[in-house]
């Protein structure tokens, strides 16, 4: 499921912004966040305070990093599902691997 889920999610995002460049509004799908996607970034935000407000003692600097960590998880989403397209074509595509051996030049003394 989580790979389809994957080359939906790519396709889907193809198609906006493919939509949107040419003047056409998608039908049915925007990957601007709407009431549930708010939700759930919401609920994240607030992970997000929470662990550094506890952990602040350990390490001063790190509310520092918290603009960062809000953009992570959309990155890391992003990537992984556009890695998982790629190395899932070329998994289906490719031919049936050989038996590599590593050979060592042995030299006498």
């Amino acid at each position: 499921m989580s790979i389809l889920w994957a080359h939906a999610f790519v396709i889907l995002m193809i198609y906006w912004m493919v939509s949107r460049s040419v003047g056409y509004s998608p039908f049915g799908f925007s990957p601007i966040p709407n009431l549930w996607g708010m939700t759930i970034g919401t609920v994240c935000l607030i992970q997000l305070f929470i662990g550094a407000f506890a952990d602040r003692r350990y390490d001063a600097t790190i509310v520092n990093s918290l603009f960062e960590a809000i953009y992570y998880p959309i990155i890391y989403w992003m990537l992984t599902a556009l890695i998982t397209c790629v190395y899932t074509v070329h998994t289906l595509v490719r031919r049936k691997p050989q038996v590599q051996t590593w050979k060592i030049a042995r030299r006498t003394t």
